[in-house]
């Protein structure tokens, strides 16, 4: 993979592409640059019990995106989430403008929503 290594001590991410090989649990908030875009993929799972907000964001997982109690993406733009395995919303934010949750394919490739979870926009392959 290209782009740059996400670590324990990532916070502010600017335009560019990030990665991490292996299970990915959100360490800090994570701030983007208003007018900046991001991509996260990760060779895994990803669970967000923090914050990430601001610019564009687009998230890709290789199997599970878990997004917990208390968390948000909030972009200033769009927000994107793709994993091939399944993406759960356990009571987060997840918002903006032209924002959409996609899981595609893998097992058992669902979306699962809690009371209390906002989404902007759902697309199940």
């Amino acid at each position: 993979m290209t782009g740059t290594q996400l670590t324990s001590s990532t916070s502010s991410l600017t335009n560019g592409s990030y990665f991490y090989n292996g299970n990915y649990i959100l360490p800090n908030d994570y701030i983007i640059p208003t007018g900046q875009s991001v991509t996260i993929y990760v060779n895994g799972d990803f669970t967000v019990n923090k914050h990430i907000t601001g610019g564009n964001i687009v998230i890709y997982a290789t199997g599970n995106i878990i997004m917990n109690s208390g968390a948000s993406i909030q972009p200033n733009g769009t927000a994107k989430i793709y994993a091939l395995g399944t993406v759960g919303l356990s009571n987060p934010t997840f918002g903006g403008l032209g924002s959409e949750v996609v899981a595609i394919g893998g097992t058992p490739g669902s979306i699962t929503l809690n009371s209390g979870s906002k989404v902007a926009g759902i697309y199940t392959n």
